[in-house]
């Protein structure tokens, strides 16, 4: 019972906060691919190039036997883009203390909002 209020409670809790985690997610998002050439394009972009290669090797390359009635890119695309998303959500989430220090840190800030950030602005390119 005791694990059933402490979950209610972040719950209310993050849906409290909904407008500056919406924010938040925003900000890291644009902020994430700032810095690049493409700058957010590159989020899109980049997915695109890595089943591109993957098709390519596998299936140019090996020469693999294609599955039986469904082209092997759309096989691909169906398992690859929820590893991207997965794979970037906990790398983002495990890692958002470390890159919000100066939120944990500093100022009175409520940390348990900071993961569902960094899943969030994995979601805008991924899902």
């Amino acid at each position: 019972m005791q694990k059933v209020r402490i979950l209610m409670k972040l719950i209310k809790n993050l849906l409290s906060s909904r407008k500056l985690i919406w924010s938040l997610s925003k900000n890291d998002f644009k902020t994430k691919y700032a810095g690049s050439y493409l700058g957010i394009i590159w989020a899109f972009v980049q997915p695109v190039i890595t089943i591109l290669v993957y098709w390519f090797v596998f299936q140019v390359g090996f020469r693999s036997s294609q599955p039986a009635q469904y082209p092997y890119v759309l096989v691909l695309v169906c398992g690859i883009i929820p590893w991207f998303f997965f794979a970037d959500a906990l790398n983002g989430g495990s890692n958002a203390l470390l890159e919000y220090n100066y939120l944990v840190k500093k100022i009175v800030f409520n940390i348990d909002i900071l993961p569902v950030i960094k899943v969030l602005s994995a979601m805008f390119v991924h899902v």
